[in-house]
């Protein structure tokens, strides 16, 4: 993985058709940071994952639910996630975001 320095997040992954794409940044033992970009209709089935999360839209809107709590996600909000907590997503628009995943020191 080549480091990033001093770039515009927007500009660091583009929105293909019909496609949602994943670009991590940076790695490390304690956790990930990774850029996503939909194309509007994309959208993910609900998941959880074993850490927690924080999310900030870059670009665009998204319908999010969380648990049974639904709600616009647009550009500049952030929301985290616990453990194991049910979420799912569907952009609205041609859409990025950045995830900050955080795991447990073992």
């Amino acid at each position: 993985m080549k480091p990033m320095r001093h770039t515009l997040l927007t500009d660091a992954i583009e929105i293909t058709d019909n496609g949602i794409i994943s670009k991590k940044i940076l790695s490390a033992d304690n956790g990930n940071i990774t850029l996503f970009s939909f194309d509007k209709k994309q959208s993910l089935n609900d998941h959880s994952t074993p850490h927690a999360v924080f999310l900030m839209a870059l670009e665009g809107k998204a319908s999010f639910e969380i648990g049974k709590n639904k709600f616009t996600f647009v550009q500049g909000e952030f929301l985290t996630l616990e453990p194991n907590e049910s979420h799912a997503m569907e952009a609205l628009t041609d859409f990025k975001m950045i995830m900050v995943l955080l795991k447990k020191k073992k």
